[in-house]
Parts: C-alpha cells; structure tokens; sequence
C-alpha cells in the first residue's frame, strides 16, 4: 500500500511533527486503523484489476485527526478513548471504503445502516 498518502505519516518522516504528536493528535498509529489496513490489504488482494494508486491516493482527503467527527462512535468512543472490537473496524474500514470509493460488502452495508440509523437519533 501506498501509506505516504496518509498525510501525517508523510509530515512525521519529513519532520513537521514528532512521533510523540502524531499518536496524540491522529488515530494513524491506533491499532485499530493498522487492522483496517489489513481489510483494506485483502481487499486490494481479492481485487488485482482495480488501480491502486488511484484509489489509495485518496487516503490524502481523510481527515485522520482525533477530535474529527468522523470517527466518533466507529473509531473513537464519546469519553475519547479509542475502540479496537470487531465492530469498531468495520465501521472504521467501512468509512475509510467510502472514502475511497470502494463498494461495501453486505456485511459492512448491513453494519452501516445501523450505525447511521444509530446516529440520527443522537442527532
């Protein structure tokens, strides 16, 4: 995969911001997103055809901070601390797919419905 897409791994090796802030201001170093990683590995695996490079270079327009909303209930839990079950990395990955354009299988689809319907009643 082409990682150096994910835009604070590619600030932390050009040294724009320590090892120490990407863990506490990003969830690239979370296991739960290396897990997501490894979905999105097979995937590419089961899916020889499809242009990795197109697709990865999208990981640039993911906003992999913390605080961001995107990841509050599928990454990140309402006290901040991260989630690493089953669930919580299909969520994850589930966004991570939308995000690059890849379609979602029945299971991740069924998943996200009931997450999204979830959401709206917090709403």
């Amino acid at each position: 995969m082409h990682l150096w897409h994910i835009l604070p791994w590619k600030d932390m090796e050009n040294k724009l911001i320590s090892k120490s802030d990407l863990r506490k201001h990003f969830i690239v170093t979370q296991s739960v997103i290396i897990q997501v990683f490894g979905l999105l590995g097979n995937y590419f695996y089961n899916q020889l055809e499809r242009d990795l490079y197109d697709i990865l270079v999208k990981l640039e327009n993911i906003d992999w901070r913390r605080e961001s909303n995107c990841w509050l209930g599928r990454t990140i839990r309402e006290d901040g601390h991260i989630m690493n079950n089953d669930k919580a990395i299909i969520l994850t990955c589930n966004y991570i797919k939308q995000k690059l354009s890849i379609p979602l299988n029945n299971e991740e689809a069924k998943l996200e419905e009931i997450f999204i319907d979830k959401t709206k009643d917090i709403k």
